[in-house]
């Protein structure tokens, strides 16, 4: 998020004049901008994004407003995907930054809040990186130098945790370090056993420190003395703390090795600062980038709280709001009337109603949606809402009065219209609350005729706020000026607070009076001293506001009516699909029965087979056999058919058109067969090979509509090819003479070893083979029946249905 501050520009020569950032800052405080952006500011986790938070502002040119506004979109974006921007541990490290660029050496502490912030810019970067496609705009916002990675690995290595140096930063650090262990230890070991020598004298048997030298607690009233150097004694004088004079040598050498590990401390930190200092520009820019990046998650949490989204950019100088609700009520939680408000460059609105009704709400709602487009934050309004991009936002809102200036209200507004209206002009939006109040009636109402009319001659796009009849009358008769009305409930007698375009509203002052309980005597005697006319035009709004009133009444009925049809429209959907659903269900449960009766078939023709493999003795049982094989098959394609249905949801093919001598498949057989009678209620009779079927008219599909055979006789064949024919169209039994197991091959050598098989069933005559290639990662079947299909000599292969083995097997037929 960026900000700026220079959205009035002096029309002379484009610089900011002092007067232009007073007006600014008005406008700013007037429209409440930085109560917003505090309400946003509440939502970071870190103080610099908060800072950041508080000091935007409307950026200066549409491009820069394009930009941002952009930025803010794929934030939000990703938010409507269920991605959130990361929390970040960002410390405020800036001014440590620039004192080392400057040649400074940071502490330990600064080193270490720097590694913090360097590991929220790798976070940050990753996440960047991970959503740089979803979120262009924001990838590009919050780019950071990668070289940075360096840096950071460097203090991790260098720097742990609270800032101390850790010893791996350099060799000798490390040897110093050590030699303080290692005389720390001999001189605790030499007291311990001059306790042991002094107990006598001491006070008690522990080992102090004093002024950093290791020292004995000996009693003041010793019975003999310890030789050492006193450092110091207890607060009652009854203890003295001696180095003993026995490790004084050890102590002084323990003072030096730590001196030393100081001066190898202080040099690493420098070391690590001077690393440092080229690098700042970048650092601090990455750092703000991970400041802005927390002040855009405050911005898309906000959004989510008060419903707000990106407002489409429409034409320079134009809003168009839908639905829009204060952003600062609904920040509070109130709940907020939504009104539709529109304005455009080169003209005007004046808003008129009650005292209390909502007018200066909606003038700010203005004000804030062209803010907040110019800044890339997201406003509360319905998807369809659009705003331009205004140069500058002016508002004359509130008491001008000044008494170290002496000016009254009405002064004070005066030199703020005036200033106002010498900046106006195309792209200006300029929001005016009771313009020219606080005078004479009648000079106050001429002169914001005046005014209005003058800014919209120059362009400018106008919304005022009046009680003003002149001003109401202008909404009417002008092109290029709109009235709204906020509305007022006579009956209850308070405020609809809803906005309507097109007619001027009632300011309905001693109905607003009656309501806050002013006397009857008093508001009759005031009813009676306005003019006729006034009284008429009372009258006659307010009927319209009682019209409006039961208009929306009526509405809200309409709306609950249709809002009810389409309730029970979806519970009649429901009732529907779960309908369905048991049919579903039911259908499913016809095909599992369907299912074991073709089974229970297969195993008859599987024993007929066996039965055809020998001598077929007599034409009798030839029939027989037919007889079972037909019916068999009959089951096993309307099975197949069914079983298709139930698990797509598809419906049995329409019946076609047959005659003698077409060619149809006969569905769940993978056959070609002849038709040998004409279809009768529905049937028809077919040859396949050497099988005459009857089956479902609507079990067979056309292959081609040739009759080049229909008055061809249909030789028949020998019984002797019966059982071959047969075979061809069922499935034998599986043996191990026709199984290959490649269970525990790899893929290539499987592949050889089936080519291999493939070869040995051709030898032998065999016209099926099984593969049993388990299920596993899959890879093993999947290059099995890959395979299958390139060779030319495979007729078909298929996964083995459950009662041959299930998706464990494949089994194929060889041409």
């Amino acid at each position: 998020m960026a900000a700026r501050s220079d959205m009035v520009r002096s029309p002379e020569d484009g610089t900011e004049s002092p007067r232009d950032r007073q007006l600014a800052e008005r406008t700013l405080r007037d429209l409440e901008w930085g109560e917003l952006l505090e309400g946003i500011a509440g939502r970071c986790t870190t103080s610099v994004g908060a800072a950041a938070v508080r000091e935007l502002r409307p950026l200066p040119n549409e491009v820069a407003a394009r930009r941002q506004w952009a930025v803010s979109s794929d934030v939000l974006e990703l938010s409507r995907l269920g991605t959130q921007l990361p929390p970040l541990n960002l410390p405020e490290v800036t001014g440590a930054i620039q004192r080392i660029a400057r040649g400074g050496v940071g502490s330990g502490l600064e080193l270490h809040q720097i590694r913090q912030g360097l590991r929220a810019v790798a976070e940050l970067g990753r996440f960047v990186a991970q959503h740089a496609e979803t979120a262009p705009a924001l990838a590009e916002h919050l780019a950071t130098d990668p070289s940075l990675r360096f840096l950071r690995e460097e203090l991790d290595r260098c720097i742990e945790d609270g800032g101390a140096v850790l010893d791996r930063a350099s060799a000798e650090l490390a040897r110093a370090r050590q030699q303080v262990g290692v005389l720390r230890q001999r001189i605790k070991a030499r007291l311990g056993e001059l306790i042991g020598r002094y107990r006598e004298a001491l006070q008690d048997t522990f080992i102090a420190e004093r002024d950093g030298r290791y020292v004995l607690p000996v009693r003041a009233d010793a019975p003999f003395r310890v030789h050492g150097i006193v450092l110091g004694s207890s607060g009652s004088g009854a203890t003295l703390y001696v180095e003993p004079q026995e490790i004084a040598e050890l102590g002084n050498r323990l003072k030096v090795a730590e001196a030393e590990v100081e001066l190898e401390e202080a040099r690493v930190l420098a070391q690590l600062s001077e690393a440092i200092a080229p690098s700042a520009p970048a650092l601090l820019d990455a750092l703000d980038a991970c400041a802005r990046a927390d002040a855009l998650r405050a911005m898309e949490l906000y959004a989510r709280a008060v419903g707000a989204r990106m407002l489409r950019w429409g034409a320079a100088g134009c809003v168009v709001l839908e639905s829009a609700r204060h952003p600062l009520l609904a920040l509070q939680g109130i709940s907020v009337v939504p009104n539709d408000l529109s304005l455009q460059e080169g003209r005007g609105l004046v808003l008129s109603g009650p005292n209390a009704g909502g007018k200066t709400v909606a003038l700010k709602c203005l004000g804030l949606a062209a803010l907040a487009q110019a800044s890339g934050l997201p406003f509360p309004a319905a998807e369809d809402s659009s705003c331009g991009f205004f140069e500058a936002v002016f508002s004359d809102i509130g008491d001008d009065q000044s008494l170290a200036r002496s000016l009254s209200t009405f002064s004070g507004h005066i030199e703020t219209v005036r200033d106002i209206v010498e900046r106006a002009g195309p792209g200006v939006l300029v929001l005016f609350d009771e313009l020219a109040g606080g005078t004479d009636p009648e000079e106050g109402a001429a002169l914001a005729v005046a005014l209005l009319e003058d800014l919209v001659a120059r362009r400018a796009a106008v919304a005022v706020t009046t009680h003003y009849e002149r001003l109401k009358e202008l909404g009417a008769e002008s092109e290029s000026v709109d009235n709204a009305a906020v509305g007022f409930d006579f009956d209850r007698l308070e405020p609809t607070f809803r906005l309507e375009l097109g007619r001027p509203g009632a300011s309905s002052a001693l109905a607003v009076a009656q309501r806050h309980g002013l006397s009857s005597s008093i508001l009759g005697r005031a009813a009676s001293l306005l003019p006729e006319v006034s009284q008429r035009r009372e009258k006659l709004l307010r009927e319209l506001e009682n019209k409006q009133v039961e208009l929306e009444a009526l509405r809200a009925q309409v709306e609950a009516e249709k809002e009810r049809q389409a309730e029970l429209a979806r519970s009649l959907e429901l009732e529907r699909q779960r309908r369905e659903e048991r049919e579903r269900r039911e259908l499913s449960r016809a095909g599992e029965e369907l299912s074991r009766t073709v089974r229970e078939a297969r195993a008859e023709v599987q024993r007929v087979l066996k039965g055809l493999s020998k001598q077929v003795r007599d034409r009798q049982e030839l029939r027989q056999a037919e007889r079972t094989i037909d019916e068999a098959a009959r089951l096993v394609a309307l099975g197949s058919e069914l079983d298709r249905r139930t698990r797509t949801g598809a419906t049995l093919p329409s019946p076609v058109e047959l005659a003698v001598g077409h060619r149809v498949r006969v569905r769940g057989m993978n056959t070609i067969a002849e038709v040998i009678e004409p279809p009768e209620r529905g049937q028809v009779r077919v040859l396949a090979g050497v099988m005459k079927l009857t089956v479902g008219v609507d079990q067979v599909e056309l292959v081609d509509s040739s009759s080049s055979r229909r008055n061809t006789p249909v030789e028949r064949p020998r019984t002797g090819r019966l059982a071959t024919d047969v075979q061809e169209l069922v499935t034998p039994p599986r043996t191990e003479d026709v199984t290959l197991d490649l269970r525990g091959e790899r893929v290539e050598a499987g592949l050889g070893l089936l080519d291999e098989f493939i070869d040995t069933l051709l030898r032998r005559g065999e016209n099926v083979g099984y593969v049993l290639h388990g299920h596993g990662s899959g890879a093993m079947k999947n290059a099995v029946r890959s395979h299958l299909r390139e060779l030319g000599i495979i007729r078909l292969a298929r996964p083995a249905e459950r009662d041959e083995g299930g998706d464990a097997f494949t089994v194929f037929w060889l041409s």
